[in-house]
């Protein structure tokens, strides 16, 4: 008797235990991730940029200075490292380069990467 009332409890406890639903818990709701804010490292296409124009000696490959450039009506000197800060769009320009004992050189270039290396010669060399 004791072993029958024993069964039958363990075989309650067995159909409790199988019969009572597994439900996961609900899961926390899921937030965005905010955005973060784009930092402006380069002004968009048509705006003002800060356009960056080296001069190379195209024989002899060394940078030159004092050249005079001219850009989007604007004109820059060039440092004693043959290079020259302009402000302009950054699309597709007209470069004209003046230097002493050069070839006066005209380009157009493309300024969507902000800077540009031209190479001018010297007549004598040529």
């Amino acid at each position: 008797m004791i072993v029958r009332v024993l069964l039958v409890a363990a075989l309650v406890a067995l159909l409790v235990g199988c019969g009572s639903s597994h439900q996961a818990a609900p899961a926390p709701p899921v937030k965005p991730k905010p955005k973060p804010k784009p930092t402006p490292a380069q002004p968009p296409l048509g705006q003002l940029a800060p356009l960056v124009v080296t001069i190379l000696d195209g024989d002899r490959r060394v940078r030159v200075p004092g050249a005079r450039v001219t850009l989007w009506g604007r004109v820059g000197q060039t440092d004693r490292h043959g290079v020259t800060v302009i402000k302009g769009p950054r699309h597709r320009l007209e470069v004209r380069v003046v230097a002493k004992g050069y070839t006066t050189v005209t380009r157009r270039l493309n300024f969507q990467r902000r800077r540009q290396t031209i190479r001018i010669y010297q007549p004598d060399l040529q």
